[in-house]
């Protein structure tokens, strides 16, 4: 389900050309922990912008 909703996410996106596309996208991105590393980086941006206001 992830896979699927991360994977429409880069096709509307313009990321990948298709749904299938996006779909097999997201699994390579979750698998080589890219996806996890993008949530850490939102995490650390999140609590600068937070302790800023």
């Amino acid at each position: 389900m992830v896979a699927l909703n991360a994977g429409a996410a880069l096709y509307v996106g313009g990321r990948a050309a298709s749904l299938a596309e996006g779909v097999r996208l997201a699994k390579t991105l979750i698998d080589e922990g890219a996806a996890a590393a993008k949530l850490e980086e939102l995490i650390r941006v999140s609590e600068v912008l937070a302790r800023a206001s």
